[in-house]
């Protein structure tokens, strides 16, 4: 009876947390984690724009329709010192995160990205129906505009179907880009070793994490 009264209560909890965050969207205030960067949350709970921050949101964009390919944004943010919501340097999953954002367009979402597997694994690239999405024009100011924010979802989109292939590259990495670490994230690189006796080429993939903590960093797959 203990167990079952205390099951009843985390259910109830659990309820009351949902039904508390979906008023919350309803009404276009935060629902809790982290804002997007370019964001703060007041008092009242409603966002607003960090200018110091913004300015970065803006460059991201305006450098993917001035030609720019991601490794040079990512460089160039980590050169000037800016940093994730989480504090680290950026990288290809981060970068995406903003570029894919529909709320710099002044869009409150939520709900948005798809629920963990049956394995509580995570795509963040993922989304959820549309049914299932509350998506509120004007819900949040506006950082980047629609026409802006249109014209890079066309140029990635282009992007995502061209082979990833460096023109001095020795070797063609066709899943570079495409497959990411599963512990941090990362995306995989292509990569050239010798080994055995007869040190023999070996063309693999590897996580492409700049900071080195990653267990996988060294590590070939």
């Amino acid at each position: 009876e203990i167990s079952c009264s205390l099951v009843g209560s985390e259910m109830c909890i659990r309820d009351r947390v949902k039904k508390g965050q979906y008023e919350n969207a309803i009404a276009c205030k935060h629902t809790g984690g982290f804002a997007p960067l370019g964001f703060r949350v007041n008092a009242d709970l409603k966002y607003e724009i960090n200018e110091e921050e913004a300015v970065h949101v803006r460059f991201i964009f305006q450098s993917i329709l001035s030609g720019m390919n991601y490794s040079q944004i990512i460089e160039e943010l980590n050169r000037r010192g800016v940093r994730t919501r989480r504090g680290r340097e950026f990288g290809r999953n981060s970068l995406h995160e903003i570029l894919r954002n529909e709320k710099y367009t002044g869009v409150y979402i939520y709900r948005r990205s798809a629920l963990p597997d049956k394995f509580g694994k995570r795509n963040n690239h993922a989304d959820r129906s549309r049914n299932d999405i509350i998506r509120i024009e004007g819900g949040v100011p506006q950082i980047i505009s629609r026409e802006v924010f249109d014209a890079v979802q066309a140029i990635m989109d282009k992007r995502k179907m061209e082979p990833y292939v460096r023109s001095d590259a020795k070797e063609v990495y066709l899943l570079s880009g495409k497959v990411f670490c599963g512990l941090c994230g990362n995306s995989y690189c292509g990569n050239r070793m010798h080994g055995g006796r007869n040190k023999s080429l070996y063309i693999t993939y590897r996580c492409n994490s700049h900071s080195g903590n990653c267990l996988l960093y060294t590590s070939d797959a």
